[in-house]
């Protein structure tokens, strides 16, 4: 059977276009944002050394978006052994980056430690508390 001559417009091509477009994109959107809080967690650390680490709140990284958020907690001997390949900042680091009511560092209190570490192109930062049972957590790919 022939295929059928259809003459679209310009103003309905660039409508059509822009229709599939949107969908596209929110279907990347839907599926990058889709990972529960512990599939988040384990997509950057790992579960295995750290077992007792309760999510409290995350954010997944998203389309565009640079960043995964967490917060957690955590025995403190499991994060001091996450965090022996980091180095201790002695500038605070900025705990105002985000704009998220939950994702907010300076709720531990006074006595924030901040570690990096950058690994292929990722950067990670965790704040932690004096006791070292609770963290946020960045994760900044480039």
């Amino acid at each position: 059977m022939p295929i059928p001559n259809i003459k679209l417009s310009k103003k309905q091509i660039m409508t059509n276009t822009f229709r599939l477009f949107a969908i596209f994109l929110t279907s990347i959107l839907v599926s990058c944002s889709d990972r529960s809080p512990l599939a988040v967690f384990n997509a950057v650390l790992d579960e295995e050394k750290m077992k007792s680490a309760k999510v409290v709140n995350s954010e997944d990284q998203s389309f565009g978006e640079c960043c995964i958020w967490l917060h957690f907690t955590v025995d403190s001997i499991e994060l001091v052994d996450e965090l022996k390949n980091c180095k201790e900042s002695f500038v605070m680091c900025d705990t105002t980056e985000y704009e998220a009511k939950w994702w907010n560092p300076k709720r531990m209190g006074n006595n924030i430690k901040c570690y990096q570490r950058n690994h292929d192109r990722i950067w990670e930062t965790f704040f932690v508390n004096q006791s070292m049972t609770e963290v946020y957590y960045q994760n900044f790919s480039q």
